[in-house]
């Protein structure tokens, strides 16, 4: 019998897909994007005539529906950032039903060459210093392991997980299915896949309600300047002031002013990290 949550998971997948895609064409509206998808792929198949209405099948990929073939090939052929979303390793994680199976995952990873094994804070931060979901398969993975080597990679995520899922829900694609991604984490979490997490949400309200408390942060940090838009700079912006509230909001409360100079630094080295290190899976 197939399980309820393969289909999740596979929703999931599809609507990150599509807002990928959505990204992409750069469109606001649900109908100007569906128009940008039509064009392109009569740009393709010159032969087509021109529709007076887009096809509702773009409509659908937002709200998890695989696109078929040939569609779908043509779409990862000409947008090369869907084929990391389709090849991404989150899908299988998401999907495990013991832990075993994460033992062995997690010995594959490789970061710029080298095993997670032994711990350090640089590699920590080098693996997700910038809260980024094509990485958030290798947390996952670290959380569900029971092998003893990775105790403190997960003594480390248990205080840092949960802000780092509310970003990436707050960022392009899975902000718009934050929904989807917290309910099958949800579902981990209470079977005990991913060990004890701290400031958890325990229901999707109180999930909604810290991400606009994030929100609400990130407004603060736009009015005094410190950033600007809901890219990497800014979400590892908010990564870092999350890290240390209490030294931030001293700052924060002597009036407008700039990011200090030591946190620009921080955050830009973050993202210099990041932006280096490579992930790959060894046979």
């Amino acid at each position: 019998m197939r399980h309820p949550f393969l289909r999740e998971i596979q929703k999931l997948k599809a609507m990150v897909f599509g807002y990928t895609l959505f990204s992409i064409a750069g469109y606001e509206s649900n109908r100007d994007f569906a128009m940008w998808c039509d064009r392109w792929w009569r740009a393709r198949h010159p032969y087509l005539s021109a529709r007076s209405k887009p096809n509702s099948k773009w409509f659908d990929l937002l709200k998890g529906a695989w696109p078929r073939d040939p569609w779908r090939r043509d779409l990862k052929k000409d947008f090369p950032a869907l084929r990391v979303v389709e090849d991404n390793p989150l899908w299988t994680v998401l999907a495990w039903e013991d832990s075993d199976t994460a033992d062995m995952f997690i010995q594959r990873v490789r970061m710029n060459g080298l095993p997670l094994f032994p711990f350090s804070e640089k590699g920590m931060e080098a693996l997700c210093g910038c809260p980024d979901w094509t990485r958030l398969a290798y947390l996952v993975a670290l959380l569900r392991t029971r092998d003893m080597q990775y105790l403190i990679h997960r003594l480390w995520l248990r205080k840092n997980f949960s802000c780092y899922v509310k970003l990436v829900c707050l960022t392009t694609p899975c902000c718009a299915c934050s929904s989807e991604l917290y309910r099958r984490l949800h579902e981990l979490y209470l079977l005990g896949q991913l060990g004890k997490v701290d400031r958890w949400p325990m229901n999707l309200q109180a999930f909604n309600e810290a991400l606009e408390r994030h929100k609400l942060l990130w407004g603060i940090l736009e009015r005094k300047n410190w950033l600007h838009e809901w890219d990497a700079f800014g979400v590892t912006m908010l990564w870092h002031v999350m890290a240390d509230l209490q030294l931030i909001t001293s700052r924060l409360d002597q009036g407008p002013n700039d990011c200090p100079r030591g946190i620009l630094q921080r955050v830009r080295s973050t993202l210099t990290k990041h932006s280096e290190t490579l992930i790959k899976l060894i046979d």
